[in-house]
């Protein structure tokens, strides 16, 4: 029954109808639909679609679905510099979200991290075996 309710959700969000779609978007975050395909077609409704209600409803909904997806942050932080309703939308999603830039990596660090392996982790303090190796 489920896979039924989220097909036609699915199907949904690209009707031609706005209430439909509003009720798809707010009806994904309520099954909490967390799939890869679904978070790119919010995407693409927050982008695209014409009606505003429908672009909110989508930034409501990363917010009730805890999505911190780099993509999702990324296209909240476009709406934020954007000004207006969504605006101020995406930055209490935002901050719902607990999102800082220092939790969104802007690149990957080259920088080694350092780790202890499992066998130094057992043996005791002061013998050879007892050292740090870094991570490749």
């Amino acid at each position: 029954m489920r896979d039924w309710i989220v097909e036609l959700v699915q199907k949904e969000l690209f009707s031609e109808n706005d209430d439909c779609r509003a009720h798809a978007v707010i009806s994904v975050g309520v099954l909490g639909l967390k799939k890869d395909k679904t978070i790119n077609v919010l995407l693409d409704l927050l982008e695209l679609d014409p009606c505003e209600y429908i672009r909110l409803q989508v930034i409501r909904t990363f917010t009730g679905l805890g999505a911190t997806n780099s993509k999702v942050i990324r296209a909240l932080r476009e709406r934020e510099r954007a000004g207006g309703l969504l605006a101020s939308e995406a930055t209490k999603a935002l901050r719902v979200l607990n999102v800082s830039a220092s939790k969104i990596p802007s690149r990957v660090s080259t920088r080694p991290r350092k780790m202890r392996s499992v066998a130094s982790s057992l043996a005791p303090a002061g013998s050879p075996t007892h050292r740090t190796i870094t991570e490749v």
